[in-house]
């Protein structure tokens, strides 16, 4: 990949590119194959997804397209080696369309990010936010935990297996005519409808009365492949017992049912001061979060000059495309969304453009006050970050932003976040 900046224009930025063939190839990886399962085409032996496309589509519409996915994928990584800090959704011009294996020369059009200095570049001053947790928050907390753990006791009132039936099954199995172990057992409670035995064994003791003893037999794949790799289908012969037909209660909270439910703990005080220490973490972390957004919100008020019509825009662009992304995961339309929410789609895009102009304003005044205290982001700082934001997919996400592009916002977000924990601590 070569970039090359060409003459700026205000807080707009144009940079020129240019891929090489195997750049284009990999980043059209996979895009001929999507594009014909898109459009509904069926293999055909001896051609390829490109050649059916080519075959059956608009050559102007697979270009564009095809365009269009190189330059979105190879965009990040554009703004990273011709250092340049955008906000919002690149823009793009192509000289021809991208054809894999062959040259493509594009250009990446981006708004700036602007330097806005502050009025003041003091403390700034916080709420207490300090929240204490009560036996009342704690009795909460058991009590939620208790509904994932109820106890089970005996229904006097059905006699016999139904197809959704809790109960206390003895069972002794032989697989191929030899005693399988892992389903022998004199007591174990067993869910109907639960799927956790093969097909054709809840079956077999539906009706079963309490006290009854049934063979059953079935079928199930084995869990060592033969020789030739396949998992053999072995037959089972099941002598049960239905020995309780059973029903769940509310649990009785007391040290028995705590060792028998709650992995570490042995007495219900132990689990009650857990739960008490769970929840002043839970406690702290959102007066952390509380505080961290106050700081940032108190310092946005500080810019000295009001931000660029062409940056809010921007920004708001591309936290609408988010917002839509997000509901295409939820398999949810705008329309289903509004309804759901009550609201009108002048009230959605006014509730939009109030976070992205909040967001915006918030992340210049900590940029700001990042070159006024001259802070300064490590490589390790960064990791640390993105091991906070992935789950600890840390090493991944950044040997990903390296290779694909990325690395600049990142390193953008880590130095925020690092202000505003300078802020917080004062």
């Amino acid at each position: 990949m070569h970039t090359t900046l060409r003459a700026r224009e205000g807080l707009r930025q144009t940079i020129a590119v240019e891929l090489d063939g195997e750049e284009v190839t990999s980043y059209l990886h996979n895009f001929y194959l999507v594009k014909a399962q898109e459009a509904g085409l069926k293999p055909e032996a001896g051609m390829t997804a490109r050649q059916l496309i080519e075959r059956d589509l608009d050559a102007d519409e697979v270009g564009r397209a095809a365009s269009e996915t190189v330059v979105m994928r190879a965009a990040p990584l554009v703004l990273d080696q011709a250092g340049v800090d955008a906000v919002g959704i690149p823009d793009f011009g192509c000289h021809g369309y991208a054809v894999e294996g062959m040259p493509f020369a594009f250009d990446v059009m981006v708004v700036l990010k602007p330097e806005i200095e502050l009025n003041s570049y003091g403390p700034v001053e916080l709420p207490s936010s300090h929240e204490e947790v009560t036996e009342g928050d704690v009795d909460a907390f058991v009590a939620r935990v208790a509904q994932y753990h109820p106890d089970s006791v005996e229904d006097e009132t059905q006699t016999e297996v139904a197809v959704n039936s809790l109960v206390r099954l003895g069972m002794e199995t032989e697989r191929e005519g030899e005693r399988f172990e892992p389903l022998c057992f004199d007591e174990r409670e067993y869910q109907l409808g639960n799927h956790d035995m093969p097909d054709g064994f809840d079956e077999s003791i539906v009706g079963m009365k309490v006290g009854e003893t049934r063979v059953v037999k079935f079928k199930a794949e084995g869990v060592v492949r033969d020789e030739n790799g396949v998992l053999p289908v072995n037959s089972f012969k099941a002598t049960v017992t239905v020995n309780a037909i059973l029903k769940q209660v509310e649990p009785v909270i007391n040290d028995a049912w705590v060792a028998r439910n709650i992995t570490g703990c042995s007495t219900l005080r132990h689990f009650r001061d857990k739960a008490r220490e769970e929840l002043q973490q839970q406690a702290s972390s959102r007066s952390r979060d509380y505080l961290k957004f106050v700081a940032a919100d108190e310092l946005s008020k500080r810019l000295a000059s009001p931000v660029p019509d062409e940056v809010f825009a921007a920004c708001y662009t591309e936290l609408l495309q988010d917002f839509r992304r997000s509901l295409a995961l939820e398999d949810l339309d705008e329309q289903s969304y509004l309804e759901q929410r009550q609201m009108t789609a002048d009230e959605l895009r006014r509730e939009l453009m109030g976070q992205a102009r909040g967001q915006l304003r918030q992340g210049l005044a900590l940029d700001a006050m990042a070159r006024h205290m001259q802070v300064e982001i490590s490589k390790a700082e960064i990791k640390a970050y993105l091991e906070q934001v992935s789950q600890g997919q840390g090493n991944e996400l950044l040997d990903n932003l390296k290779a694909n592009g990325g690395l600049r916002r990142a390193r953008e977000a880590a130095l925020r976040a690092k202000v505003n924990e300078m802020l917080v601590e004062g």
